[in-house]
């Protein structure tokens, strides 16, 4: 029992007089001296490492020594507090859930695409046309040589967003289905569930011509008696049926149907406003379909 008490006391008298002598050779001795001592303190009594460093922290504020961690700056190169570090800390935190986010929603756009999206290539979305044109410019990910080329469907998960016209390399220029001049056939429904299942019912109509109208989408070929009798109305679907694209693309959605009035210019015909499928501003990226 008495040799378990000296061993007590033996071991604390070691460790006092460690501290004693660690904060002696950072109060009395030079700086350059200190950090030799620090590191024999450290490794000479392991189990106490951690109140030894936070005394020689302590010391090494008050003398003003340099410590091998360099402080954290802002963007203007100004040192932060803890505060400012948790807001930047915040503010990366809240861009990567946000990034995480787009992830997921892009995904799942095209996983709509079912698998048609095999036959994709992503495209990023560059700009929109400097020339005032309803256009898009964008770059395709990954291209191999040949894939790039002109009359190209492209789309997302929406639907039918337009046709690539013009390629410089791995960037193409799209032309969008509200673009004046643009014009596609295509088939006025509506899609019914039944059982848990989506069917597209089509409508008695003639083949309806989409066309676009400085940005806006319309049928212009239907008279209004045959819009009546057949019984479009608003929220009606105008899918794809072109047999100039690719049979991939067809039943693609192309619009919705917004408003049926008689055209200005001709009242015995119908104009039917269409709300195109994907809304070209809000596009981040697009799929092209290049197999």
């Amino acid at each position: 029992m008495g040799d378990g008490v000296a061993m007590r006391l033996n071991i604390g008298h070691m460790f006092w007089i460690l501290m004693g002598l660690a904060v002696a050779a950072m109060l009395l001795a030079p700086a350059n001296f200190a950090a030799p001592v620090r590191t024999a303190a450290s490794s000479t009594l392991t189990p106490v490492a951690w109140p030894v460093r936070k005394v020689f922290g302590l010391g090494q504020r008050r003398l003003a020594v340099n410590t091998p961690e360099t402080p954290a700056t802002s963007a203007g190169g100004k040192p932060m507090n803890a505060d400012d570090e948790m807001r930047e800390l915040r503010i990366e935190l809240a861009t990567v859930t946000q990034q995480l986010e787009d992830l997921k929603r892009l995904n799942a756009d095209r996983n709509q695409l079912g698998q048609l999206r095999q036959r994709c290539t992503p495209a990023d979305v560059l700009s929109a046309d400097p020339g005032g044109r309803q256009a898009i410019t964008v770059r395709l990910a990954g291209a191999t040589p040949g894939e790039a080329r002109d009359r190209l469907a492209v789309l997302n998960g929406s639907g039918l967003i337009g046709r690539v016209e013009g390629v410089a390399r791995d960037v193409l220029r799209v032309r969008l289905v509200v673009d004046s001049g643009f014009a596609v056939q295509g088939t006025i429904g509506r899609f019914i569930e039944n059982d848990g299942t989506v069917a597209f019912q089509k409508l008695n109509t003639p083949l309806p011509l989409v066309q676009g109208v400085a940005g806006r989408l319309v049928i212009r070929n239907i008279s209004l008696k045959e819009a009546t009798d057949s019984g479009i109305t608003e929220g009606d679907w105008v899918v794809l049926s072109d047999p100039e694209w690719d049979p991939g693309v067809q039943g693609l959605k192309i619009g919705q149907v917004r408003r049926i009035r008689p055209y200005p210019l001709s009242p015995l015909f119908a104009e039917i406003d269409l709300t195109p499928s994907a809304v070209p501003g809000t596009l981040k990226q697009v799929m092209v379909l290049t197999r």
